[in-house]
């Protein structure tokens, strides 16, 4: 079987060279290699006609854009050597493929098998690793075809084409010429096709690996699966365009006023434009509105702010930014929406700040899974995700393990919720000597560093990401330094982190991380650093722990019960994870159940079987019964009984955000049944402060009862994704109670 084995690779290469190796050479299996032609990341934005259009922010409604979602001509195979030649020109008949949509993961739409395991490469049952060689007999190639119409307003611009994410990687022709290749399946994919295309029809065709050398940094504790996995689509640019900004807020040292900072790619020949910067508050009124000479805004502009509202995960304040290119005869070139949040994330002292305050993190990690679709998630889900987030208490998401898609981070800026913005890093299954680890390989370091860099580049404006990092179990060496450098470099308003700078598996880090962030400490190991450690000069946040997996979570209000006591030195961690990973199947019978590692593909494919389903929440967003453990111990509103006279101490756990609309709703009862009820609609309470309150029954307790003083916080109105009468946070207190002995 060796033999025949090395002559199926042989032979395949001959057959490549008509289909794309002329193109793209090895690049596919060259760790040196991220893209070819493709386009420098910029920030998340899109570009519209007219204000109008901006301020709607529907980008399928704008002449600007042509979506690529929907059906395409498809062919799946099981190894290059059987992929179709000469797919990409514009005479090859198609009319044999399936048709299939974009976005959506191959694996659970029928062709090929998914594959779940946790550390080790999911494809170890057909090769040993060696990178950056992948498997060749069995490495299934995905080839798409797609006529796409532009008409006369797409001539003279420059033409973009923009892959959200595809896994593993892309191979791109327009009307039968090569244009680019990209890997990193986690971020967009851009290229420049203006030279390509013509008026009327064209053929945008593409090819993908499910394996490519990249896939040895993408060996992530998640479904091992593979498409088109985000919205893809056309758009035009104007000669002169605004190509990438930067925005930076910039509070003083009482977190009061602010400088607006700004910086500007300006793409062109554009001596004479001018670029509009226009502010408005939530209110839709200006608070600032200047027009630049585009040559100075290429340079830093800095807009002083006069005690703008901040942003945070409790008080989401966002301000509506209009960028406008004017042309030489003074009409608007181009429109630019963006979202803008007036905030600080600084380290002092040891502390994680935001705006000043050494804030708790209540996170979760969030994998990008649903068991229909996999690993393509729509917008509808994501909200649900974010409600979910907001009803059961969780304040931060750390995007494990990988970049999400840019609707998730507005959805953050919105509704307010913190970001741990995560690299898509992982080489889990080579494990973390020093002598094998990819991270120390200084072959691989452009591939390490290019996907931290291009993370930024895109997601640097939203001011829910407060903290960067460089991936996730990928070993520490010389390529996580140069990525730690190179994003400092870039940015220096947020800190970055990384755990496998963890040099002794216990509390002692390395220089490349500004958190100290373990995993899976015990309570008694966090009681161990904040009273033993003496070196607190980094923030203690766990990047993953209380594994809520199976019946789980019954110790978690131990691990909050050692962080409240020893905050600001502890200040919280994300919870290992959201939501459980499994797909849906039909078994035997025709019902539809919920299936894992194992239940897919032929008997050697390796598996880990259910570790997936570790969430908070099922597959299908129900909650778990140990969300409801989650919910409250990182409630927000802390209560004490004192004494024996019905008199309670509430403590606003929140750092920004007083009581005004929540109102304490208390019952007795006896043997669980309500006995007397009634309200407290003035909970004016300051954040991080306490007062107390007298709740003052009338009924006569007997001795031979058992009665609870029962305490519900409920809004009074709508806020966030929440709605008037949700429960934020409760307690109960026994207040007598009989017990028989045994008989």
């Amino acid at each position: 079987m060796k033999s025949i084995y090395l002559f199926l690779i042989t032979f395949s290469i001959p057959c490549f060279v008509h289909s794309q190796a002329i193109e793209i050479g090895d690049a596919w299996k060259n760790e040196r290699i991220q893209q070819i032609s493709r386009e420098s990341m910029h920030c998340s934005y899109f570009v519209f006609e007219n204000t109008e259009n901006a301020l709607n922010g529907n980008w399928q409604n704008s002449s600007n854009y042509i979506s690529l979602n929907g059906n395409l001509k498809f062919k799946w195979v099981e190894n290059l050597l059987k992929a179709p030649v000469g797919f990409q020109e514009n005479n090859y008949d198609d009319s044999g493929w399936d048709n299939f949509r974009i976005p959506a993961t191959w694996e659970v739409n029928g062709y090929g098998y998914p594959i779940y395991v946790n550390h080790q490469y999911e494809f170890n049952h057909l090769m040993k690793p060696d990178p950056p060689h992948v498997p060749g007999d069995y490495n299934p190639v995905g080839s798409y075809r797609k006529i796409v119409n532009f008409g006369k307003e797409f001539t003279g611009k420059e033409v973009f084409i923009h892959f959200g994410a595809v896994k593993s990687n892309l191979t791109l022709w327009v009307n039968g010429k090569f244009v680019g290749y990209s890997e990193d399946s986690k971020l967009p994919a851009e290229f420049n096709i203006s030279k390509f295309i013509k008026e009327g029809n064209n053929l945008v065709a593409f090819q993908v690996f499910r394996w490519n050398d990249g896939s040895y940094l993408e060996c992530q504790d998640m479904w091992r699966v593979s498409g088109v996995h985000r919205d893809c689509y056309i758009y035009a640019r104007n000669k002169v365009h605004i190509r990438d900004f930067k925005i930076v807020t910039d509070l003083d040292s009482e977190y009061k006023n602010a400088d607006l900072k700004l910086d500007f790619d300006i793409a062109g020949e554009e001596n004479g434009y001018k670029l509009n910067i226009e502010l408005f508050d939530s209110e839709k009124r200006s608070v600032f509105t200047k027009t630049y000479d585009v040559n100075d805004a290429g340079k830093s502009i800095s807009i002083p702010v006069s005690n703008p509202k901040k942003w945070t995960a409790e008080t989401p304040y966002l301000y509506q930014g209009l960028f406008k290119l004017i042309d030489l005869n003074g009409k608007v070139s181009e429109v630019i929406p963006v979202k803008i949040g007036f905030r600080e994330v600084e380290i002092i002292d040891g502390k994680f700040l935001i705006n000043g305050k050494a804030v708790l993190v209540k996170g979760v990690n969030r994998h990008e899974t649903h068991p229909e679709t996999g690993l393509y998630i729509s917008r509808e889900v994501m909200e649900q995700d974010i409600k979910l987030a907001k009803q059961f208490n969780i304040n931060t998401i750390r995007t494990c393990h990988y970049p999400d898609d840019e609707y998730f981070y507005e959805l953050c800026d919105k509704y307010g919720i913190y970001v741990i913005d995560e690299a898509n890093v992982e080489s889990h299954g080579m494990g973390y000597n020093l002598l094998r680890t990819l991270a120390n390989r200084p072959s691989w370091v452009d591939a390490h560093v290019t996907r931290a860099t291009r993370m930024y580049d895109r997601d640097k404006n939203h001011p829910c990401v407060v903290i960067w990092s460089l991936g996730n179990e990928a070993g520490n060496g010389y390529n996580m330094y140069e990525s730690y450098l190179a994003l400092k470099n870039l940015d220096n308003t947020r800190p970055v982190q990384y755990e496998r700078a963890n040099n002794d598996w216990g509390f002692g880090f390395e220089w490349n991380t500004d958190i100290v962030c373990p995993m899976y400490p015990d309570p008694s190991g966090l009681k161990f650093y904040a009273d033993s450690v003496k070196d607190h000069s980094r923030p203690l946040i766990m990047c993953e722990y209380a594994h809520a997996m199976g019946n789980s979570m019954g110790g978690f209000k131990d691990y909050w019960d050692m962080i409240r006591s020893r905050q600001p030195v502890l200040q919280g961690g994300c919870i290992w994870d959201m939501i459980d990973q499994a797909f849906y199947k039909l078994n035997e019978q025709r019902d539809t159940i919920y299936s894992y590692g194992g239940d897919y593909g032929p008997k050697n494919v390796p598996t880990d079987k259910n570790f997936l389903c570790n969430g908070v929440f099922h597959p299908d967003r129900t909650p778990n019964p140990h969300a409801f453990e989650v919910k409250y111990v990182y409630q927000d509103i802390l209560t004490k009984i004192l004494g024996e006279k019905f008199e309670i101490e509430v403590f606003n756990e929140y750092f920004f955000k007083d009581l005004v609309n929540i109102r304490l709703d208390w019952n007795i009862s006896k043997e669980g049944i309500i006995i007397e009820k009634g309200s407290i609609n003035d909970l004016d309470i300051l954040p991080q402060k306490k007062k107390k309150y007298s709740i003052n029954p009338k009924f006569t307790p007997d001795a031979q009862s058992e009665y609870c003083l029962n305490i519900s916080y409920r809004l009074k109105n709508d806020e966030s994704m929440l709605s008037k009468d949700h429960e934020i946070a409760k307690e109960q207190f026994i207040i007598k109670a009989k017990f028989e002995k045994d008989k």
